[in-house]
């Protein structure tokens, strides 16, 4: 028997033995037949109750000891410096969980998005290694609802995306529209999507963006993806749709799948794919070849990067985000 087991036995066992020596004391000494007096009653009880509580109380010491669950030190180290919004971008459950991976060794010290560089650098520091901060992607809403796409019908139900689609409740006719309510800007915990008052679009502040993923996820429609910072030309169109279907609905606006930009690209950087042509961004060069070719102006630009072909820093040079 552990001894921390046999010293709690012999606590117990000194409870009992003292509460009926107790006892016994009040009562048997006497041997008339007379009721216990109501101070003795009074005195018993405070008594069993204070033998209680420390016999208890060792108890749960003991046990404390027993089960005390040891934590690494440096993986609460590491916890201390993230930023406990536990969003779950770098794939694990939670800070506590990223900070018990990075110890293991099976998540990258760079991992943590919302953290970016200045979390890198001190999870670096801890673990004595140099980190480099990961290049981190932003949120990019693939959908311009642009040239006239035709608002079916006024929705009046629940302020969430989630909820109109849930319903079934068709609000646009291009079934892939950005349904405008807001629910990617309500889950953002950075404040980094905003809603335009006038496209009532919703706009990403890239500044404030940490590719945490969570609009991603819960954007029902799926049209917005995390694409790198320093590419600029998107192709806005994510729908799969057939190509006559999306000429007649977006007058232009929508991605036909004619494969004008895949021809044109000299990367061979993009592909058309589900009757939507999409960008590989590790080969893309920003060259915008692409954007002058398109018919529909589906592929945008919607911001300038100095390249490194060009003088002076290749320094994201952010602009706000045209009106669509």
């Amino acid at each position: 028997m552990p001894k921390s087991s046999r010293l709690f036995a012999m606590i117990l066992c000194l409870f009992f033995l003292s509460t009926f020596t107790l006892i016994y004391a009040a009562t048997g000494s006497k041997e008339a037949a007379d009721p216990l007096s109501s101070t003795s009653l009074i005195w018993i009880s405070v008594v069993s109750l204070a033998s209680m509580g420390i016999v208890f109380g060792c108890g749960l010491a003991i046990a404390s000891q027993i089960f005390e669950v040891k934590t690494d030190p440096t993986v609460a180290a590491i916890n201390e410096v993230l930023p406990q919004i536990n969003c779950g971008a770098c794939g694990q459950p939670g800070c506590a969980g990223f900070a018990e991976a990075v110890v293991k060794g099976t998540a990258q010290p760079n991992g943590c998005k919302p953290g970016g560089a200045a979390v890198a650098n001190k999870i670096g520091e801890i673990l004595g290694i140099k980190v480099e901060a990961a290049q981190i992607p932003v949120a990019t809403v693939l959908c311009t609802r642009k040239h006239g796409v035709k608002k079916l019908k006024e929705y009046h139900g629940v302020q969430d995306c989630r909820a109109a689609v849930t319903l079934g409740t068709n609000i646009y006719e291009c079934a892939f529209a950005c349904l405008g309510l807001g629910t990617c800007s309500k889950v953002c915990a950075f404040d980094a999507i905003q809603m335009d008052s006038t496209t009532n679009m919703p706009v990403v502040k890239e500044d404030l963006c940490t590719a945490c993923g969570i609009c991603v996820k819960e954007c029902p429609v799926q049209i917005i993806r995390l694409t790198p910072r320093d590419h600029h030309v998107h192709i806005l169109c994510a729908s799969t749709e057939a190509p006559k279907i999306k000429a007649k609905v977006h007058k232009p606006g929508g991605c036909i799948a004619c494969k004008k930009c895949v021809k044109t690209c000299p990367e061979g950087a993009i592909a058309v794919i589900d009757n939507v042509a999409v960008i590989d961004y590790k080969k893309c060069t920003n060259c915008e070849k692409c954007v002058a070719v398109c018919p529909t102006t589906a592929i945008f630009k919607i911001r300038t990067v100095a390249l490194p072909s060009q003088e002076g820093s290749n320094q994201e040079k952010l602009e706000k985000t045209p009106t669509l």
